[in-house]
């Protein structure tokens, strides 16, 4: 049994097929890595131009207030999913 005929038994689809999708998702992963590089190095620089026009002072408040935003989704401590678990089971 040859290596192809055995990816075919193991995996049901032939070898040519699998070696253009692992093609495609390869394609797809190498595009996303590249998209998230763009944003993130998008975002450094938002960050380095804001602290250069706002001064330290008003680049620590608006840190200060991005972080109050970003932990405000926590402040329920998980009661209304304890409401909903609640009130599924009724």
């Amino acid at each position: 049994m040859t290596s192809s005929e055995i990816s075919v038994a193991v995996s049901g689809i032939p070898a040519g097929a699998q070696s253009a999708r692992n093609r495609r998702l390869l394609q797809k992963v190498a595009a996303y890595g590249m998209t998230r590089g763009a944003t993130e190095g998008l975002l450094a620089l938002r960050s380095v131009l804001l602290a250069a026009m706002l001064g330290p002072a008003a680049f620590g408040t608006w840190a200060l207030l991005r972080l109050g935003m970003r932990y405000s989704g926590l402040a329920g401590l998980g009661v209304f999913r304890g409401l909903e678990m609640e009130l599924a089971t009724g």
